[in-house]
C-alpha cells in the first residue's frame, strides 16, 4: 500500500474545523497513514481534544508537536521532517478536507506509476457558516494543468514562471526527500509562503505533474493566502517573499539565454508598472499601462496569447460534489 504522512499545521485553529480535517484524513482507506499535528504556539493547541478524538476513532499512528514560540509556516513544517515516516507528504490546514476515502491511495499510486516527485490535483472551493457549506466557482489553479503532463520542460517553465500559472499548494502531494530539499531552500527566502518552493522546483525542472482528480475541499475565505488586499499586512508579507524568490530564481535558472532574458524582462516590466507589494498600479494612468503592454508583448508575444486564452477559456473550479462524502467528514 502507498505510504503517506499528512502534516496538519495549526495556529489558533477552530477546534471543530481541526477535528473535521483530521477526520477527513482518518477516513482514508488502503494506505499506510501517519498524521503529524504541528502547532505553532497557539494560545490553545487542543492536544487533549485531539488525543481523545484519535482514541475514539481507534487511530494510533499520530504525533503531536507543540512549540513554545511562533516560528511561521515554513519552520513549523521543517521541524516535522525528521518525524515523517511516509514516502509522500501531504500538507493540510484546519478547514481544508481530503475529498473521498481513497484519494491518498489513488494519488500516491499515480505518482509511483508515473515516477513523479510532486503533483497537484483539483480542489472544490467552499465557504461555510456553522455546519452549512456552500461551494463557489473560482479561478482554478493551474489554468493549464495539461501542460504539466507534457514532456516539453521549457514550456512547463514558461507556464509556471513567466505566465505565473501557479498551482494551489493545498492540493499538492510531494515525495518526502523532495519536500525536505525545497523546504530547506525556501526557508532562506520566506517565513510564511511555502508555496514559493513549487516555483523553485519548476526552475530546477524536477519530475512534476497534474493529477486529474478532485483531491480536497478548500476553504476559500480564510487563511493568510486567501486574504488578498483585504488582509494587507499578510498580503504585503507574502508578496515580499514572492519578489525575493523571483530574485533567487534569476540566479538559479539554468535555461537558454532567450528564456532567461524574457523572464528578467518580464519581472523588470512588472516592477516598473506595478506596486508589487499591493498588486496595484504604480500611480500610473491605466492608458499608459496599456501603452506599456505593447513592448511587453513585443518582447514576450506568448504572453498575449496566454492573456487571451485566460479570458476566453478560463478554467473554473467544479461545484459538483458528493454530499454524502462531506457529511462523513463533518461527522465528528
Amino acid at each position: 500500500m502507498p505510504n503517506v504522512t499528512v502534516i496538519v499545521t495549526t495556529y489558533n485553529p477552530m477546534l471543530n474545523k481541526a477535528l473535521e480535517t483530521i477526520n477527513s484524513i482518518i477516513l482514508q482507506e488502503e494506505v499506510k497513514l501517519q498524521i503529524i499535528i504541528a502547532d505553532d504556539c497557539s494560545s490553545e493547541n487542543y492536544f487533549d481534544e485531539y488525543k481523545e478524538f484519535f482514541n475514539k476513532k481507534g487511530f494510533e499512528d499520530y504525533l503531536l508537536l507543540e512549540s513554545n514560540e511562533n516560528h511561521g509556516t515554513i519552520k513549523n513544517l521543517l521541524r516535522c521532517i525528521e518525524e515523517c515516516k511516509g514516502k509522500y507528504i501531504k500538507m493540510i490546514s484546519p478547514g481544508d478536507y481530503l475529498y473521498g476515502t481513497k484519494i491518498l491511495r489513488d494519488w500516491a499510486t499515480y505518482m509511483e506509476q508515473n515516477n513523479l516527485l510532486m503533483t497537484v490535483g483539483d480542489a472544490f472551493y467552499y465557504v461555510r457558516e456553522d455546519r452549512e457549506y456552500r461551494l463557489i466557482k473560482e479561478h482554478a489553479f493551474p489554468q493549464a494543468p495539461e501542460v504539466l503532463n507534457q514532456s516539453n520542460e521549457r514550456k512547463k517553465k514558461f507556464y509556471q514562471l513567466i505566465y505565473n500559472d501557479y498551482w494551489l499548494g493545498a492540493a499538492t502531494l510531494i515525495e518526502r526527500a523532495t519536500f525536505e530539499k525545497y523546504m530547506n531552500i525556501v526557508k532562506n527566502l520566506a517565513v510564511y509562503g511555502e508555496d514559493n518552493m513549487y516555483r523553485i522546483a519548476a526552475c530546477d525542472g524536477i519530475s512534476r505533474g497534474y493529477y486529474p482528480k478532485q483531491v480536497i475541499m478548500y476553504e476559500a475565505d480564510t487563511g493568510v493566502s486567501s486574504l488578498g488586499d483585504k488582509g494587507s499586512k499578510w498580503h504585503y508579507i507574502l508578496m515580499d517573499e514572492w519578489v525575493k524568490t523571483n530574485e533567487y530564481l534569476l540566479d538559479r535558472l539554468d535555461v537558454d539565454k532567450r528564456f532567461l532574458r524574457k523572464y528578467e524582462w518580464f519581472l523588470s516590466w512588472k516592477k516598473q508598472n506595478f506596486d508589487i507589494r499591493s498588486s496595484k498600479l504604480n500611480g500610473k494612468n491605466p492608458m499608459k499601462l496599456i501603452a506599456g503592454l505593447i513592448p511587453l508583448y513585443v518582447h514576450i508575444p506568448e504572453l498575449l496569447f496566454w492573456s487571451i486564452r485566460r479570458v476566453l477559456f478560463k478554467r473554473i473550479t467544479s461545484v459538483n460534489i458528493d454530499n454524502d462524502i462531506v457529511m462523513k467528514i463533518f461527522d465528528v
